[in-house]
């Protein structure tokens, strides 16, 4: 059995959770108050979503000709 944390998990680990909503705050992240009308799906919920889905690979690739 892998005893390792999961690669998911060693991303997280380079996020800090308690500088992230300074960070959005600067860079004007919540500019349409994002997390006003949202219970569930705030910033810091829709950045861990959005890294823990796979980059889609095109359907359509060069042949290299």
């Amino acid at each position: 059995m892998n005893k390792d944390k999961y690669v998911f998990a060693q991303l997280l680990e380079f996020l800090d959770y308690d500088k992230f909503p300074h960070l959005v705050d600067k860079y004007d992240g919540n500019k349409y108050d994002g997390n006003k009308y949202v219970k569930y799906l705030t910033c810091w919920n829709q950045l861990l979503a959005l890294m823990s889905h796979e980059p889609r690979v095109s359907a359509r690739r060069d042949s290299g000709t």
